[in-house]
């Protein structure tokens, strides 16, 4: 019998909506019905009073965020806050990062799982995944290129045992469940105190736009930041002038950017360095880890 999918996610600058959209596409090539929702604020409001027949008509519940400071976004939590218990309810929980499923990123799922069973949802499976880092470390394309081109392939590998019955938890370690109190989510404020615009700014309100959580307003022309922002870095990266920027010169931001769909037109045709070769160094050891791993 078809399963009537929900995949719920925030992403803020492409990298989890990638793979939500993949996890859409791979359960809909599985003669399952799916319903994807973004967490974006906009979005969010205008289905959040419909959530509660969502999720009773669906078998699954598929959560996707990008790891913040070892944790997950302030809208993941204030999602799990909105809702109503559920026993036994199915629920997945996939985390993104750019590090990979190391220490101390462990810690990352415990507190989302906790909230969602304080709430009696049933978290059969929980699963790290891997995009292209947008903060510390630029990754060399080659590197970037062969983590996009395994988003499929995990993808398909998670949805096949889901649909199997297969389950997966992880075995909670002591530095996992010390990492997991140091819960940083709601200091995201912070990030907007701080972001401001220089000279390059047109006032063309693309950041007004586009921000998920609507932190930006326009004032006397000119983009101004309150206390909403989460940290996603979507502003930063998606400004068309370049304009956006931290007051304190933030050194995590990538000074070239960050977009993946300039690094496939870049790569377009370009054989790929062998795995080993392109991620080296220890910042890279979770990602070759990740590439390489058959599970």
């Amino acid at each position: 019998m078809s399963k009537k999918v929900l995949i719920v996610y925030f992403s803020g600058t492409g990298g989890t909506k990638r793979i939500a959209d993949s996890f859409e596409q791979t359960f809909s090539g599985k003669n399952c019905s799916v319903t994807k929702h973004s967490l974006d604020k906009a979005e969010y409001e205008s289905y959040k009073e419909k959530y509660e027949d969502l999720i009773n008509q669906s078998d699954l519940i598929v959560l996707l965020y990008p790891v913040y400071i070892l944790g997950a976004p302030l809208p993941i939590y204030k999602w799990i806050e909105d809702l109503k218990s559920k026993e036994g309810k199915a629920t997945v929980v996939i985390s993104v990062s750019g590090g990979g499923d190391v220490w101390p990123n462990t810690s990352c799922r415990v507190n989302v799982i906790k909230a969602l069973e304080k709430k009696n949802y049933d978290v059969v499976y929980e699963k790290m995944m891997v995009m292209t880092s947008n903060v510390f470390i630029q990754y060399n394309d080659h590197t970037a290129m062969h983590i996009l081109n395994s988003i499929n392939e995990r993808v398909n590998k998670i949805v096949n045992d889901l649909l199997e019955g297969k389950k997966r938890r992880e075995k909670l370690h002591i530095s996992t469940y010390l990492f997991s109190l140091m819960r940083t989510d709601k200091e995201a404020g912070k990030f907007g105190k701080l972001l401001r615009v220089n000279e390059n700014c047109s006032g063309c309100g693309w950041c007004v736009k586009n921000c998920p959580q609507q932190n930006w307003e326009m004032e006397n022309g000119r983009p101004i930041s309150t206390d909403r922002c989460v940290g996603c870095f979507r502003c930063i990266y998606g400004c068309p002038n370049r304009a956006i920027y931290f007051q304190n010169g933030d050194k995590t931001i990538l000074k070239d950017g960050f977009n993946i769909e300039e690094v496939e037109k870049r790569m377009n045709g370009i054989p790929l360095e062998p795995v080993e070769k392109c991620c080296k160094g220890l910042m890279l050891i979770g990602v070759k880890k990740y590439l390489l791993e058959k599970d």
